[in-house]
Parts: C-alpha cells; sequence; structure tokens
C-alpha cells in the first residue's frame, strides 16, 4: 500500500516547502470552505471556561440530540474522535475475512482492513457509476463492503434506491455494508441520497457521519456512527 497520510497537514507542508501558513490553500483535507458558522463559533466562545473540566465520557446530549434528528435510538448510536477512529472501531470488532473498497478511495479503509487482519478487494466504478464486482467475491467468507457516498475522491453520488438494492443484497450474503456519509450534508435534497432511515429495516447496514467536514471544525475531531446494533 502506498504510504498516502491523511490529508490537511498544513505543518507538514509548511516545513517541507518553506512557505507562510497563510499562504497555503489547502485541497487535501475537503472542509467546507464557507469555514466555521458563526453560530458554533458563539457556541464554543460561550463555554470555553468548560475546557478546565473533563468532558461527559457517555455524550449524553450529543447522542440525545443525535436521536432526535435522526430518530433513530440512542443506543444505536456511537461517538468518536472523528470517523477515523469510528473506521477502526468497527473493523476491529467485526473482524471481517474480506473488505471490498470500490477503488479509487479514502486511503484509511485500506489501512483500517489491514490492520483489522483483512484482505482487501479493489473493484473499479464503472462510467455508468456501477461498481464492478460480485458479491462471490468474498466466496461465501464473512465480509464488510465500504461505500462512500457521495463517493471520495470522484463525487459519484448513489440515489438511496440504488443503494438500498446493494444493502439488500448484501443481507441476503450475510455480508455488512458501511455507508460513509461524510460529505452527504453538502447534498441539496441530502434525505434522497441518505440511507440512515434504512437501518430500521436492515440489521446488515452501518452509517458513518462527520462533523469535520460540513461544519468545518477538523480540530475537533467529532463523527458518529450509526447501526441497527451498535
Amino acid at each position: 500500500m502506498d504510504d498516502f497520510s491523511h490529508g490537511g497537514n498544513l505543518k507538514s507542508a509548511q516545513d517541507k516547502y518553506g512557505i507562510r501558513r497563510k499562504r497555503i490553500i489547502d485541497f487535501s483535507a475537503n472542509i467546507n470552505p464557507l469555514g466555521l458558522p458563526p453560530g458554533i463559533k458563539k457556541l464554543i466562545s460561550r463555554n470555553i471556561n468548560n475546557i478546565i473540566n473533563y468532558p461527559d465520557q457517555d455524550n449524553t446530549l450529543l447522542i440525545r440530540a443525535l436521536s432526535d434528528k435522526h430518530r433513530i435510538d440512542t443506543d444505536k448510536i456511537i461517538i468518536g474522535n472523528g470517523s477515523n477512529e469510528l473506521i477502526y472501531l468497527l473493523l476491529n470488532s467485526l473482524s471481517p475475512k474480506k473488505v471490498i473498497i470500490p477503488a479509487p478511495s479514502y486511503s484509511e479503509y485500506e489501512r483500517a482492513a489491514l490492520a483489522a487482519g483483512a484482505s482487501c478487494i479493489f473493484p473499479g466504478i464503472l462510467t455508468d457509476g456501477k461498481i464492478d464486482f460480485d458479491l462471490k467475491d468474498l466466496n461465501g467468507t464473512f465480509g464488510l463492503i465500504f461505500i462512500c457516498n457521495p463517493h471520495n475522491p470522484t463525487g459519484k453520488l448513489w440515489r438511496r434506491e440504488e443503494l438500498e438494492c446493494l444493502i439488500n443484497k448484501c443481507r441476503k450474503a450475510d455480508i455488512i455494508i458501511l455507508v460513509d456519509e461524510a460529505f452527504t450534508a453538502f447534498v441539496p435534497d441530502e434525505e434522497k441520497y441518505s440511507v440512515i432511515d434504512l437501518l430500521r429495516s436492515y440489521s446488515n447496514l452501518a452509517v458513518l457521519r462527520s462533523m469535520t467536514k460540513i461544519y468545518a471544525v477538523p480540530g475537533l475531531r467529532l463523527g458518529y456512527l450509526l447501526g441497527s446494533k451498535v
């Protein structure tokens, strides 16, 4: 595997090229170009004195808010220090034998799979948007499929109906599917593309969300995982 690191490391770029940070235009991390929302900035300022205390380890208020937002039970939500932590957590918990990762894709999927002892299959994405693979590639072994929607880095966007068809096929083959919706919040009419509501119907589905991208807060490291059972 090529040694590609996570994007957004401005300090590294600054040191490597001798450029002042203010002159760097960062295209590597896909953060909301509008920047930090004023409401979040005010919220952080209002609570800055609480930084001297350890946070609630159970994330009670956040989980309750996400439960209300997505209409999902609180025991089906896990909070992580960014979505990366949750990718590793899920792979280590499930220990799949094989993992399907459409290529090209986010390199951390492969890193997490290899760290969990899984072998990886890299089908390409065809010009019509279909993924060029057969579930038989898993040869009956317990497996997992990563789908990033919208896809990173191509921007391919699968409609909810297309994904449900794949989720259903995976269920029949006893395969877990993780839909990474890190960028779904950028899409108009996001409910046409999100599969969060399908968690009520498919026990083989997990959905990953990142607050880093849409709220432009990579320094806070915040993401969450939704599942029918987590």
